[in-house]
């Protein structure tokens, strides 16, 4: 029994397809800063040294698609 209210299912669906993208980018992000850290680092190194690398994954995958 549903209360009359209308869903818009290609909203859902980008909504949901927004979810899991972010959930694989966390997941990835979390992957790199356990690769890339060393003991000592501070926080923002371990995300900076993540970010460079992600940055590099992601140019290079976009010069291999060209």
């Amino acid at each position: 029994m549903g209360l009359g209210l209308k869903v818009n299912e290609d909203e859902v669906r980008k909504f949901t397809e927004d979810v899991m993208f972010n959930l694989k980018m966390n997941g990835y992000f979390a992957s790199i800063g356990w690769e890339v850290y060393h003991p000592g680092d501070c926080f923002d190194q371990v995300c900076h040294d993540a970010d460079m690398k992600m940055y590099s994954i992601k140019t290079k995958h976009k010069s291999e698609r060209l």
